[in-house]
């Protein structure tokens, strides 16, 4: 053929389709624009099939470790990323991390699979507005970094809330969201999860209670609307999450107890531990799971994921829904936020909850894995794009 650019779209479409390595999906997208934007639609499909791995701290300062995961792990010393120790990863969604420096509270966006950045907006008016809390909880990110109108959201302070756009030549600055005539009772220990989900974001917060974001642009002012339907069984000071499963928005709790090893499955003493963490470490004990009936206007409640045998992945990331054959399981890693006068010892609460028989169990053995409190693991989907 004279031209490739010119190969019939079905025909290309088809040859893309059977890609399973990333890497042969980069080296078509390079050959011309019309096969990059043919590869492009198809990046959305092919997301959803790649399996996310753990961001852990590396040897050096200037790394960290991809630890994928143990069924797909071939045993070869695992890939360093250039991710510095001294930035706080609030984020993951598509291969992109969101990090932040807490000293001049800069952020960016970074593949580190392929080294792209984009810089972000300061965070300096954080400082004039939360005196006593001005940290950064979490980032959530709309869709890849790399297309058009992307959109950031952060958790700051106790119950502040923020967002920026980004476009393919612009970053707009950062805009704070009003939260109306929101009850104070549910904002006051600030949100838990969002998601981007049917072009707006969906909130959740601490209490188990959902809201809209609509960022359409028709307002200078945006303002957070309370869902009037609203799930049971909602508990105080567990940890809720926002995930799309085949299209249906699903609200995840996670349970908490204390006074458990900080290994699940270690009946060794825990003496050393419980030093560490000032004997009143948290751990997760379970989880609930419910999804939106928008038809019926009701929640119903969902004991399992295997009809389509889903694996759920929750922690600093967006909340990711995988499906491959014998799942049915979630896979969490630590994201708790110390708050003021609560003593609590990130980074080893991680494991893998069943659903079927609703047991925990590690998800490496503990010598294969090393967090500390200030960074804790993070899943990150090893996109180059």
């Amino acid at each position: 053929m004279a031209n490739w650019s010119e190969l019939n779209v079905d025909i290309l479409t088809s040859v893309i389709e059977r890609l399973t390595n990333l890497s042969d999906h980069v080296r078509v997208s390079g050959v011309c624009s019309s096969w990059r934007s043919i590869a492009k639609e198809y990046r959305r499909k092919l997301t959803h099939q790649v399996h996310p791995g753990l961001m852990i701290p590396g040897p050096s300062a200037g790394s960290r470790t991809f630890l994928p995961l143990p069924e797909t792990f071939s045993g070869q010393q695992p890939p360093s990323l250039c991710v510095p120790q001294d930035l706080k990863c609030i984020g993951s969604h598509q291969g992109w991390l969101a990090l932040l420096d807490e000293t001049f509270l800069n952020m960016y966006l970074l593949n580190p699979f392929t080294g792209k950045k984009r810089n972000l907006p300061s965070l300096a008016f954080i400082r004039t507005s939360y005196l006593h809390r001005w940290n950064v909880d979490k980032a959530v990110i709309s869709s890849s970094p790399c297309e058009f109108n992307c959109i950031i959201l952060i958790f700051y302070g106790e119950s502040g809330l923020a967002y920026c756009r980004l476009s393919e030549d612009n970053i707009s600055s950062w805009t704070n969201v009003d939260r109306g005539y929101i009850d104070d009772d549910h904002g006051l220990y600030g949100f838990s999860d969002a998601l981007y989900f049917k072009e707006r974001f969906y909130l959740v917060d601490h209490h188990g209670t959902i809201f809209t974001l609509n960022l359409d642009g028709s307002s200078r002012v945006v303002f957070l609307e309370k869902l009037e339907l609203q799930p049971r069984g909602t508990i105080y000071k567990n940890k809720f999450y926002l995930v799309d499963v085949d299209g249906e928005l699903y609200r995840v709790l996670r349970e908490f107890y204390v006074g458990e090893n900080l290994y699940y499955g270690d009946d060794s003493d825990s003496d050393e531990e419980e030093e560490k963490s000032g004997g009143g470490m948290f751990s997760t004990r379970g989880f609930q799971l419910c999804k939106l009936d928008r038809r019926n206007k009701k929640w119903i409640i969902v004991r399992d994921l295997c009809t389509n045998h889903h694996a759920l992945f929750l922690g600093f990331n967006n909340s990711l829904c995988l499906s491959q054959k014998g799942n049915n399981r979630i896979c969490f890693t630590d994201d708790r936020i110390s708050e003021p006068f609560c003593v609590m010892w990130q980074g080893f609460d991680m494991g893998v909850f069943d659903l079927e028989d609703r047991t925990i169990k590690p998800l490496y053995s503990s010598a294969s894995i090393r967090c500390i409190k200030d960074q804790p693991a993070i899943w990150i989907v090893p996109l180059p794009w």
